[in-house]
């Protein structure tokens, strides 16, 4: 950590100094959200990195991988 950057303990007292508590709040609800969206999609992308590989367009979307699809067709 650099000395730019406030540790935690920094941070919740300049929060209850400038009355800013709510709003860093609702930052950290939001980043919270984001990181968990993005590992979401960071799964959405292997699953069809394994189904079709990087080159292929394919129209499953947010849709189970083809290896999914293809099974339950089958079946």
């Amino acid at each position: 950590m650099t000395s730019e950057e406030p540790d935690n303990s920094q941070l919740a007292s300049l929060d209850s100094q400038t009355g800013q508590y709510v709003e860093n709040s609702a930052l950290k609800a939001e980043i919270s959200r984001l990181q968990a969206e993005l590992i979401d999609l960071k799964k959405m992308l292997l699953a069809h990195t394994e189904c079709c590989g990087y080159s292929r367009i394919c129209s499953h979307s947010k849709s189970p991988p083809c290896n999914e699809k293809n099974t339950a067709a089958s079946n």
